[in-house]
This record gives C-alpha cells, sequence and structure tokens, in this order.
C-alpha cells in the first residue's frame, strides 16, 4: 500500500494541567513516522500553563503531519474530553496519548498496520515502559491485564484484553456509533472496553512498547499514599469511594444501555447477571463509609462466597475510623517484626 492510500489517522494527544512533561509528549507525537497523520494537541482547560507551552511548540513545528490546537471552554474530565476529540477528529483509526506520556516514533504506524488488517477490530493496544518524572524507564515492556473480572464474567472472553487508556487506539466508525454518557467521568477506557465486548467486536494487543507511560503522584492510575499517618489512610479511602462512585454511576449507564440494546441475538456470551453482581459490589465499594454497620455487615455475609470482596469488606465492616486504626495497627506489627 503506498503512502497515498494509506488511511487517515488521528494522532490525539490529551492535556491537563502538565506543563512539567506537554513538551516531550508533544515531541513524541511530532516524531511519528506514519503518514498521513492528523495530531490533534487538546488542553482541558488547564489552569497551568500547558496551553502556552502547546502554543508555543505547535509555533515552531516545520514537519508533514497536520496540527490541530483545542481547548475545552471547561474542564470535561478524561471521557468528556475524549468525546469532544471524536467530534473534531478526521481520520478513520484515533490514536490516544496523555499528555505526560511520550509515544515512540513507529507508535502509529504499527498500531495502524494491525487495526486495518481486520474490519472487526474496534481496539488496538500495545505494552508500555514504564518511565519515573525525570523519564528514566523503570519497568520495560510491561504489558496490560490479559482480562479483568469485567471481560471474563460478562462477556466470557477469556484471555482477551482490556483496552488500557496508556496506550490505545479505536475504530472512528465504531465509536461515533456509540450513545454517550454524559456524566464526568476518568472511565474513557472502561467505558469502550465495556462497548467494543457488548457489539461483539475485537481488541488486538500489539506485544511490543509503543509509548513510555509516566507514573508520578499526579497521574490518574497512580493512587498511593506516601504518608502513613491517619488523616492519609482516611483521606485515601475517601478518595477511592469517590473514584468508585464514579465508576459505579458509568457502569448504572452501561447497564442501562445493554439492557435498552438488541445486543443478545449478536453476543450470546452477554452475562446478565455477572454484570448485576459487578454493578453491586461497585456500589458497596463506592457508598460503604455512609452504610451502617448492620448493612456492612449483610454485605459482607451475602457476598461471602466471593474472596477477593470479601477480603477487601472485612476489615471495613466496622466503618473508617475502625478500618484506619485496623490499617495503622498492621503496618506497625509489619514494620516491627521485619526489623526484629
Amino acid at each position: 500500500m503506498t503512502e497515498n492510500s494509506m488511511p487517515l489517522v488521528t494522532f490525539a494527544l490529551l492535556a491537563y494541567n502538565q506543563e512539567e512533561f506537554i513538551a516531550e509528549a508533544i515531541d513524541g507525537a511530532f516524531a511519528q513516522t506514519y503518514s498521513p497523520l492528523e495530531i490533534i494537541i487538546s488542553d482541558d482547560c488547564s489552569n497551568d500553563k500547558t496551553f502556552e507551552i502547546i502554543k508555543a511548540k505547535v509555533a515552531l513545528y516545520e514537519g508533514p503531519h497536520r496540527i490541530v490546537i483545542n481547548k475545552t471552554e471547561f474542564n470535561k474530565c478524561i471521557l468528556g474530553h475524549f468525546y469532544n476529540i471524536i467530534d473534531i477528529a478526521k481520520g478513520g483509526l484515533l490514536v490516544l496519548a496523555a499528555g505526560d506520556d511520550i509515544s515512540y516514533p513507529d507508535r502509529v504506524k504499527l498500531l495502524a498496520d494491525v487495526w486495518s488488517a481486520s474490519y472487526n477490530t474496534c481496539g488496538v493496544i500495545s505494552n508500555y515502559d514504564l518511565i519515573d518524572v525525570e523519564g528514566k524507564i523503570t519497568e520495560s515492556n510491561c504489558s496490560p491485564n490479559p482480562a479483568s473480572v469485567l471481560v471474563e464474567d460478562v462477556f466470557g472472553k477469556l484471555g482477551f484484553p482490556d483496552v488500557h487508556g496508556a496506550g490505545s487506539a479505536y475504530d472512528m466508525a465504531f465509536v461515533r456509533k456509540l450513545k454517550r454518557y454524559h456524566n464526568r467521568s476518568y472511565f474513557e477506557d472502561t467505558f469502550m472496553t465495556f462497548m467494543i465486548y457488548l457489539y461483539g467486536r475485537e481488541v488486538k494487543k500489539i506485544d511490543l512498547p509503543l509509548v513510555a507511560y509516566r507514573s508520578h503522584e499526579n497521574s490518574i492510575s497512580n493512587r498511593r499514599v506516601a504518608k502513613v499517618s491517619a488523616s492519609s489512610i482516611s483521606a485515601e479511602q475517601i478518595k477511592s469511594a469517590d473514584y468508585s462512585a464514579s465508576k459505579y454511576e458509568l457502569f448504572q449507564f452501561l447497564r442501562g444501555h445493554a439492557m435498552q440494546e438488541s445486543v443478545d441475538a449478536s453476543n450470546e456470551r452477554f452475562n446478565v447477571d455477572a454484570l448485576e453482581a459487578y454493578v453491586i459490589k461497585l456500589y458497596f465499594r463506592a457508598f460503604w463509609i455512609d452504610a451502617g454497620f448492620r448493612q456492612r455487615l449483610c454485605v459482607l455475609w451475602n457476598q461471602s462466597s466471593d474472596k477477593e470482596f470479601f477480603k477487601w469488606m472485612a476489615p471495613r465492616v466496622f466503618g473508617l475510623s475502625f478500618f484506619v486504626l485496623f490499617k495503622i495497627s498492621y503496618q506497625f506489627f509489619a514494620r516491627f517484626f521485619t526489623f526484629n
């Protein structure tokens, strides 16, 4: 296939308050070897200098790719920002990148090759290198999990990968047909994983690192607490519950959408009961702090057959204060026996 006959691909760089890293991310976008390529560099209404750096970098660009600068009118969070990109992208394949990650030069080319080889492929992901704040590789050739509980239990696709936001690409014809979820959400990759498998389509995976994924304290996926104290543990649990609440609201939408759509004929392996069970567990992960002791105890009893959920729920059954005390005591004794 000659360059002139290659399909247009859109590379979308999504940024929010990433002034420290956005220049490197833009350099990775500009270095892509695939052509024809549209590069959209979009800022989700940052309150730092991210957008100013974007404009300065683009003003100096003299390469072959078509560059589009975009800024949302207000902060839309990741899924809303994703929809905004869909509305302006021209390519047949949408390759996503975060404003603190670095895409390697052949990333778009290799993703596009896999996508174009199969009509049923609506998502393509790759391995990634993990880098620190300074850009040094801390783990090489990391692989996204082969399949989550969601994929295995709800869709029965054992061994099939989830879409992973750090290295994902989507078929635009498929994406444009999807019903949209309009609440603020971090989970564009969860949303797309569900929709792709709901409609019986496929996700393909490339076993090569095509992007350097940066892990730091402000990244979406990094939710570790650096300082161990009662206040930090409590704050982390509240933050985690809010995170689960956002995911619960998304899955309420996805469950309703799945029930309304006549997808059962095209996807016989869709398991409604498993989806219901998943949503129930999300609900209690989101609202356990506000629940009463009796309600938490009932949940623990009813979910006793689910070892993973039982292990999570058991130390929380007496409430947040008890959990904080339990966590501090556990860490104290763990350190004591380690050093002695």
